[in-house]
């Protein structure tokens, strides 16, 4: 849904690199920012397992963004904002659209609530979503359930004997919207 191809973007809240990986074989530059050291450690570790060369990792807030004014050409930020600081607000909305030049692209892909966001003149997409989060294996599957969503969905996975688990057992909805801005020209 993004054009991103030859383009510069900039990952806001980049984590371990979920939208930075798939961007980099189209995007000419992702800039991959976030807040924990940790995180950006464990993005190079995997872009440089994947061979990709075209992620720079920067370490900063939602609200200060290590780059100048109209330096990138979409800005994303990917089930990491929220409508209120430290991880979003109107400062971090602000930031965001500072970085884009003009012509460019703000999308929140995955929003926290897109009614919030166009009240500010974003678009809300809905496109259709794939179903269950894809880990791993098993193991891994039954891991990261027990610790980080529930033990009941630890057990779905436990019973399933599968590592493809519906975002319904995981009680959260899918990554199955954005909101996006074009920045004035």
């Amino acid at each position: 849904e993004l054009d991103i191809d030859g383009k510069t973007v900039c990952d806001i809240g980049a984590g371990t690199g979920r939208f930075s990986l798939l961007a980099a074989p189209r995007a000419r530059l992702v800039i991959a920012i976030d807040g924990v050291p940790g995180l950006l450690e464990r993005l190079a570790s995997r872009a440089k397992l994947l061979g990709c060369t075209n992620i720079a990792m920067r370490r900063a807030a939602f609200t200060a963004l290590p780059l100048g004014d109209a330096t990138v050409d979409v800005a994303v930020a990917c089930s990491a904002f929220t409508t209120e600081a430290p991880h979003g607000g109107d400062a971090a909305v602000d930031e965001a659209e500072r970085i884009v030049r003009p012509g460019g692209e703000v999308a929140i892909i995955w929003p926290e609530d897109p009614r919030w966001l166009q009240a500010r003149g974003y678009e809300y997409i809905q496109m259709r979503a794939d179903g269950a989060v894809h880990f791993r294996d098993v193991a891994t599957a039954y891991r990261l359930c027990a610790e980080y969503y529930s033990e009941s969905a630890a057990e779905w996975v436990r019973a399933s004997r599968t590592a493809d688990v519906p975002y319904s057992v995981l009680g959260v909805r899918p990554p199955a919207d954005m909101c996006i801005r074009r920045i004035p020209g």
